[in-house]
């Protein structure tokens, strides 16, 4: 048992007690928080603004839930803000820097929060840009007075099952309009699209599926079984070619370049990762890997092949 000092009524008044200064975080405390508290507020009298650890509390003044792992996709559970105060509060949710990627829907970036009750906030992850984690800012401000105010900044791992996962545009007709999406794209088989196609996610090409012009992903660019690109392709992931599927300009990735069986890239290839052809896969052009390159059975590169890694042939 602690001991108590007696203070008299006056004294109690003007002092914040710790437990009302404790900031909920479920899951683990936190360092770095910042509390601001001026005049009367939930009947507590104080001047002063103090840096403290945070530990578990349920009836801590603002709870904070973070969501762990965060899963990458779009409309991902974040964190989940809870007021305990016995005023209105509005929580303002940023990034702490730019994560290429991740961004927080404008419609959730700040959410007034009656007493007593909780918000969800959430963040769109690209799982093609596969980012390790998420590190924001979140402030909450009485919008009575002002005069109480809470500021941390929290991190939480993201974890990716599917580069391709979430939500996408599915293309089941032929279009002659341009493609330009803000996730992944899918042609079902046999659909051609006579334009470019511009996405922030992955394309993906089902057998047989055509696109007549350039195709540029924020993620992995995969064709079907003869499903053919006639323009050239641009990929931050990987890019994968079916059985007898077809490239016919240049291939730049940021990730891996796969060839299956017969498939055909006529232009050159630029891959920040490995190069893999598959038996009597031909490339056209020359290629250039920051990784290794490796040969199926009767495959062919018709140009020059310059790899950071080892060149193999099976």
């Amino acid at each position: 048992m602690s001991k108590h000092r007696n203070r008299s009524r006056g004294e109690s008044s003007s002092l914040l007690s710790r437990r009302r200064l404790l900031l909920s975080l479920v899951g683990g405390g936190l360092s770095g928080a910042s509390i601001h508290v001026t005049g009367a507020f939930s009947n507590v009298a104080a001047k002063r603004e103090t840096n403290i650890d945070t530990a578990d509390d349920t009836s801590a003044l603002v709870g904070v839930d973070v969501e762990k792992p965060v899963e990458a996709t779009i409309g991902s559970p974040l964190v989940t803000v809870t007021n305990n105060t016995t005023e209105r509060l509005r929580v303002d949710i940023s990034l702490t820097e730019d994560i290429d990627g991740v961004t927080i829907p404008t419609d959730t970036q700040q959410q007034p929060i009656p007493s007593e009750r909780e918000a969800k906030f959430t963040v769109d992850v690209n799982p093609a840009k596969q980012p390790d984690q998420i590190e924001f800012t979140l402030e909450a401000v009485d919008t009575a007075t002002g005069d109480f105010s809470v500021s941390l900044s929290r991190s939480t791992p993201v974890e990716v099952t599917n580069p391709c996962a979430g939500p996408r545009l599915v293309i089941q007709e032929d279009t002659e309009e341009t493609i330009d999406e803000g996730k992944t794209v899918e042609l079902l088989s046999n659909v051609i699209v006579h334009n470019h196609i511009n996405a922030v996610g992955c394309v993906v090409l089902n057998s047989k599926a055509k696109v007549k012009q350039s195709v540029e992903a924020g993620g992995n660019v995969s064709l079907g079984k003869k499903a053919q690109i006639k323009g050239s392709v641009n990929a931050d992931g990987n890019v994968s070619l079916g059985k007898k599927a077809q490239i016919k300009g240049s291939v730049n990735a940021d990730g891996n370049v796969s060839l299956g069986k017969k498939a055909q890239i006529k232009g050159s290839v630029n891959a920040d990762g490995n190069v893999s052809l598959g038996k009597k896969a031909q490339i056209k052009g020359s290629v250039n890997a920051d990784g290794d390159v490796s040969l199926g059975k009767k495959e062919q590169i018709k140009g020059s092949v310059d790899a950071g890694g080892t060149v193999s042939q099976a």
